[in-house]
């Protein structure tokens, strides 16, 4: 009989390749020997929430904290669910053990710092993804993350220096490129704003978010006819995300 640590091992190799099925198959192996195994419930929930089962992989990720509790990493991994899951407060209560187990985790403080703006408390999002690009300012998603946390408490100019940081960092972050780019419009730079959605729409045509922004800006510019025209074109291509105003 194959030992345990050369199953997890398999099970996790076949988890980071991408085959959900076989990594859920050797946990559950795993798990008919010893069901309270925390490292093959890991491995179950992990490959539960890839495969869209949320609520199954929230049930794995919690009996793994309650097999566990000492390891913070097993409270990451269920406040992560829980927030995939739509419950942010509990999956808050969840990151704020695991950082207050390290708090000098960067990784950590930028899964809290995400879930605080999900659980729409921007401002404790601040500090705390301030704390995580300081001990590591080259995660270009909490720089993001961070932006997006100052734009909610309408500091939309302290945004952009963030954005501009994690695009430094990652070039093809479209996500930060169009919070960049709606920061912009709010301030009033419709013409800046345009260009930078424009830029995701030539790497990306149809993008539904990038032809929102992009035809608002239009809109801003007095260019109604080229707005009508972006939003044409990203219905054409992408008719199950409504866009732009009723055509």
């Amino acid at each position: 009989m194959p030992v345990r640590g050369e199953i997890l091992a398999d099970a996790v190799a076949a988890l980071r390749g991408g085959d959900t099925a076989r990594a859920l198959a050797l946990a559950d192996g795993l798990l008919a020997r010893d069901g309270s195994d925390p490292d093959a419930l890991t491995v179950r929930g992990m490959a539960l929430q890839a495969r869209g089962a949320v609520q199954d992989a929230i049930a794995a990720m919690r009996a793994a904290h309650a097999a566990d509790p000492a390891n913070p990493a097993r409270a990451v991994n269920l406040g992560l669910a829980l927030k995939a899951g739509g419950l942010h407060d509990e999956a808050v209560v969840m990151l704020q053990q695991a950082v207050a187990a390290r708090p000098q985790h960067a990784p950590g403080l930028a899964n809290l710092g995400s879930c605080l703006i999900a659980a729409d408390q921007a401002e404790e999002a601040v500090g705390v993804l301030e704390r995580a690009v300081a001990l590591s300012g080259q995660d270009a998603g909490a720089q993001n993350n961070l932006g997006v946390a100052l734009a909610r408490c309408g500091r939309d100019g302290e945004a952009l220096g963030r954005y501009d940081a994690a695009l430094a960092l990652k070039p093809a972050f479209h996500e930060a490129r169009l919070n960049r780019a709606d920061a912009l419009h709010r301030l009033g730079r419709a013409g800046e704003a345009l260009r930078e959605a424009q830029a995701v729409l030539d790497a990306v045509p149809g993008h539904p978010r990038a032809a929102n922004v992009a035809g608002m800006a239009c809109e801003a510019l007095g260019e109604h006819e080229k707005a009508i025209a972006i939003w044409r074109d990203a219905l054409d291509r992408q008719p199950s995300h409504p866009v732009g105003v009723n055509l």
